[in-house]
């Protein structure tokens, strides 16, 4: 027969029901679940592990998710098409989402280029006036257009916006700039770096201090013209 003994006070009992009641009783000793010793070596390699993980996730994740860097290859200027010391000067506020803006520069804007920009009678001076709460693609494809300026290449690039303003994508705005011979590494490093819309905001900025709320709006020889006027009123205004 098994004999259990309290070993402090050596006292015996016949079963281990009854040495458990003695301890609590007497010793108020209780059962415990000794938990096991960690093994040390796991212990530091999951800590080397998880270190690891995090300088990965620091250093080589986050950077993927930040905008990458792009330094401007050329200083701000305006947008100017002609001769810069033309007499006459026209400023044009547009969108390139706004469809009276396609239509001024698929009909008007061909005439005045050939009647007085290509003449040197008068320059054209194209200022960024995206509408975002009704053009939602409007400011990036803004953006898009410096980029393009950034290589020496807006005005074909503000064509071949207008032409396709239906179908303005993140995608397509880098596709355009490859099809029109831009560089398309800087180009896309330049669009995903956001670094253009500085320039985009100082002339919306512009446009509120001139109290322009809409597009297209010209200012011709200093007189405002809104809307997508005929060639006839830009004419009798440029004489």
């Amino acid at each position: 027969m098994e004999i259990f003994e309290c070993k402090p006070c050596n006292k015996t009992f016949d079963t281990k029901d009854a040495l458990d009641q003695h301890n609590n009783a007497k010793h108020e000793i209780k059962e415990t679940h000794v938990k096991p010793k960690r093994n040390l070596k796991k212990y530091i390699a999951y800590t080397v592990i998880a270190l690891v993980l995090i300088l990965i996730v620091y250093f080589g994740i986050i950077p993927l998710f930040s905008k990458p860097d792009y330094t401007p290859l050329l200083p701000h200027q305006e947008n100017v098409k002609g001769d810069p010391n033309a007499p006459s000067t026209i400023i044009e506020f547009s969108d390139f989402q706004c469809p009276f803006c396609e239509k001024f520069w698929s009909t008007t804007f061909l005439q005045l280029e050939v009647d007085y920009i290509n003449t040197g009678k008068a320059k054209f001076i194209y200022k960024h006036l995206p509408l975002t709460q009704v053009h939602g693609f409007a400011f990036k494809a803004a953006e898009a257009s410096e980029c393009a300026a950034d290589q020496g290449k807006f005005w074909e690039y503000q064509d071949i916006l207008f032409e396709r303003q239906d179908r303005l994508s993140k995608s397509n705005l880098k596709s355009y700039a490859k099809e029109i011979g831009l560089d398309s590494t800087l180009f896309d490093a330049c669009l995903d770096s956001g670094v253009m819309a500085e320039r985009v905001k100082a002339d919306m900025h512009e446009a509120v201090r001139r109290g322009v709320s809409s597009t297209p709006v010209f200012f011709v020889n200093g007189q405002i013209v809104e809307g997508a006027q005929p060639f006839t009123v830009f004419k009798s205004i440029l004489g």
